[in-house]
């Protein structure tokens, strides 16, 4: 993968940084190369500055996420065109049977998240729902990504080929929106019990 990505390895960081956002902010609307292959190369070409390297892919990820909403929410026909009327039927497929975590699952699935991002537009999903979730699972992803990376050296780099790691983040995922799905069962019970004792 050095090999592969040799134009985009520069040695200073402030390149770097440019390179990993254009990336971020354009895989989100219509670059199909994920943002995770320039963390992993930076973060272990350069490991103390790994958290760096995934924020600014987080951040511009999520912009670009929600340019790419707008997108499809003021251009529905002609990106309908473009993504193709199957895969919008698949994210709302997936909007209907995983609700507000839908976008949260995206970013471990093997659904490309500019289908996602162009998507949630066409169909008008909830504005405020798409940027959490999106935030949490682009976070997630990009920071378990760098820290390994940064830890494990070049060894990353073979176990992702590995599809059993691929199966592996995806359980990881359902199990984190089991938990949170769970927390937020617990919070909401327990701020009605609040509001019945006061009443």
């Amino acid at each position: 993968m050095l090999k592969e990505v040799e134009f985009f390895i520069t040695g200073s960081i402030e390149l770097n940084l440019l390179f990993i956002s254009v990336l971020s902010f354009g895989e989100a609307i219509i670059i199909p190369i994920p943002p995770d292959v320039l963390i992993i190369v930076y973060s272990i070409l350069d490991p103390k500055n790994w958290f760096i390297y995934s924020t600014f892919a987080t951040v511009f990820s999520l912009i670009g996420g929600i340019a790419g909403y707008f997108i499809g929410e003021y251009f529905s026909k002609k990106v309908e065109r473009i993504v193709k009327k199957e895969n919008v039927e698949k994210v709302r497929g997936f909007y209907n049977k995983y609700g507000n975590y839908a976008i949260f699952l995206a970013g471990f699935s093997p659904i490309p998240y500019k289908v996602f991002t162009l998507s949630s537009g066409i169909l008008k999903y909830d504005l405020r729902s798409f940027i959490l979730y999106s935030m949490l699972s682009r976070a997630l992803r990009f920071y378990v990504v760098g820290y390994l990376s940064s830890i494990l050296g070049e060894v990353v780099l073979e176990k992702i080929k590995d599809p059993f790691y691929s199966l592996l983040t995806i359980i990881i995922a359902v199990v984190l929106v089991f938990l949170i799905e769970q927390i937020r069962r617990y919070l909401k019970r327990k701020k009605e019990n609040r509001e019945y004792g006061q009443g």
